[in-house]
């Protein structure tokens, strides 16, 4: 079925009321859950069905004049595993303001299995979710900060780990465009022999994001994030 998301009634009332006045409005956090309800009934509601962690927003991006789209980034738990079918987002209006359930996002039907930390560390899932707010108020998104950088390190420790199996682990990287100016790929160029360490290369359609890491060795990580369900797999090959 896949992820659907909505703006709940209290978000609405939420929204409604930062429209007409002045206050910012405070995107605070994001939390995960195992419980869902019926389509119908999403609006409804008020809080998860069944809170089982806190998410975290690892990103804050404009779409188009009045989208934001939010990056919300699900670690596994730290004692049990289990099935996330809800993601909720909450906001607040004003500093000392009462933080309510703006959106709510959830998949019944199959959802994502979440390990328990001791078992799959490095597991992570992200959902993007994009949210109007026709205002021209002022917005302030808390980004998970820690969480965040904590990823940005795994990820180039890894890619790290990786140059220096060649024996080479001083590159820098240089971005290619297309004709619209938009990013095509990455080459990672070692500073002392101007040898090509590795290459990026990113690829999108109407349904997926993909990108292809191929280092000098031969070593492949294929990272593809299908624009449908929102979900990012990550295979080595």
């Amino acid at each position: 079925m896949g992820w659907i998301g909505v703006i709940t009634n209290a978000g609405n009332a939420l929204l409604a009321a930062w429209a007409g006045g002045s206050e910012t409005l405070y995107i605070t956090k994001a939390t995960v859950g195992s419980g869902y309800v019926p389509d119908a009934n999403m609006r409804t509601q008020t809080a998860l069905q069944t809170q089982k962690d806190t998410a975290s927003i690892v990103s804050n991006t404009p779409v188009g004049t009045t989208g934001r789209k939010l990056k919300i980034r699900v670690g596994p738990h730290a004692s049990a595993a289990y099935t996330a079918h809800e993601i909720g987002i909450w906001a607040k209006l004003g500093a000392a303001g009462t933080e309510t359930l703006l959106s709510l996002h959830q998949d019944s039907a199959d959802g994502i299995d979440v390990p328990k930390a001791s078992d799959s560390p490095e597991f992570l899932f992200d959902l993007n979710c994009v949210l109007t707010v026709s205002n021209n108020g002022s917005l302030t998104v808390n980004i998970d900060t820690m969480v965040y950088v904590a990823h940005l390190e795994f990820e180039q420790a890894q890619h790290q780990d990786w140059l220096m199996e060649e024996g080479l682990p001083n590159c820098e990287a240089t971005p290619t465009y297309d004709a619209n100016g938009d990013i095509t790929g990455m080459t990672h160029v070692d500073v002392d022999t101007s040898d090509t360490m590795r290459t990026d290369v990113y690829t999108r359609t109407s349904t997926t994001i993909t990108e292809v890491r191929t280092l000098a060795s031969g070593e492949v990580l294929t990272i593809t994030t299908d624009l449908t369900t929102q979900k990012t797999t990550y295979i080595f090959s």
